[in-house]
């Protein structure tokens, strides 16, 4: 899936399609995808709703898409790890497949989004750390 870089024109905007869960999605050490109509989905989708049934308790994965990190944006010029940096809009990028990219308001300016990327990147830091320290393995981490 093709990534673009998100300025202060991009535009994104959930819109419940459940095309996110479609394809191989691995979470917490395991492939929770199933094969239904002979293709992989993640096994929480309700595909009548297109809401996830994990919803609270879904990967970190499905909780950042259609967003990536980057992480080489991790360590800075200094080679400190610096993990909440990864989530900074100008080193964040987006998944051009999502159907809700061009829609809803301007990422830059959208403060609920910004307010859940924040949590996001805290709990990514948290967790890094843990990494770092080997108290949990990479899968565990993203």
């Amino acid at each position: 899936m093709p990534e673009l870089a998100i300025d202060k024109k991009t535009q994104w905007e959930c819109i419940r399609c459940g095309a996110c869960c479609e394809g191989i999605i691995v979470g917490k050490s395991r492939d929770i995808s199933v094969i239904k109509r002979g293709k992989p989905v993640c096994k929480y989708l309700d595909e009548d709703s297109k809401l996830c049934l994990n919803y609270e308790n879904r990967p970190f994965i499905c909780r950042i898409y259609p967003f990536v990190l980057d992480m080489d944006a991790i360590k800075g010029a200094d080679g400190v790890a610096r993990p909440q940096q990864a989530f900074k809009l100008e080193n964040l990028k987006i998944h051009s497949e999502c159907p809700g990219l061009g829609k809803g308001r301007r990422i830059y300016a959208n403060k609920n989004l910004l307010k859940k990327l924040e949590k996001l990147a805290l709990e990514f830091a948290i967790n890094y750390k843990r990494y770092i320290n080997k108290e949990i393995k990479i899968d565990e981490l993203i």
